[in-house]
């Protein structure tokens, strides 16, 4: 992480409370529906996020690569919808 933020590439990041504590929030025919506890029920939950900016997805699966979460968990790369 040192290295990422060294280079630039850390926009942010954080660490993300435990699934059940979420709210998930939905807006059905203009009223908002709250739901507590995640959105899925899958087995495996998002633990943090870091937000990384890179030219390519080459560089960016490089780093993931040498995220400390990798060897403990998934990193999952995806590319953020343009402005």
């Amino acid at each position: 992480m040192q290295d990422l933020e060294r280079r630039g590439a850390r926009r942010a990041g954080g660490r993300l409370r435990l699934a059940d504590e979420a709210t998930v929030v939905r807006v059905r025919d203009g009223e908002p529906v709250l739901r507590s506890g995640s959105r899925t029920a899958d087995a495996e939950q998002i633990a943090g996020f870091d937000l990384l900016e890179f030219d390519s997805l080459a560089d960016a699966v490089e780093a993931a690569t040498g995220h400390p979460m990798a060897t403990h968990g998934t990193i999952e790369v995806r590319p953020l919808w343009p402005d």
